[in-house]
C-alpha cells in the first residue's frame, strides 16, 4: 500500500482508510502463524513421546524374552 501511495496509485486518504483493516489483517495472520507454530511444537512433542514409548515397549519385550520367570 505504501508503494502504491509512493507511486501515486492511491491517495493519502485512501491509504489512511485502508490501514486499520490492513493492520487488523496483519494481526490476525500473526495470530494464525503463532497457532501453527504451537501446533507444530505439539506435534513434535507427540512424535517424541511416541518414539520414547515405542523404545520402552521394545525394551520391555526384549526383557520379557530374556528374563527368568522370577524376574518377569
Amino acid at each position: 500500500m505504501i508503494e502504491a501511495f509512493q507511486e501515486q496509485l492511491i491517495t493519502l486518504d485512501e491509504l489512511r482508510a485502508r490501514m486499520p483493516g490492513l493492520r487488523a489483517r496483519e494481526s490476525n495472520l500473526r495470530g494464525q502463524l503463532d497457532a501453527l507454530d504451537a501446533q507444530l511444537a505439539d506435534r513434535d512433542a507427540y512424535l517424541k513421546l511416541a518414539d520414547d514409548l515405542e523404545g520402552f515397549l521394545a525394551q520391555l519385550h526384549d526383557n520379557a524374552q530374556t528374563a527368568e520367570i522370577p524376574e518377569r
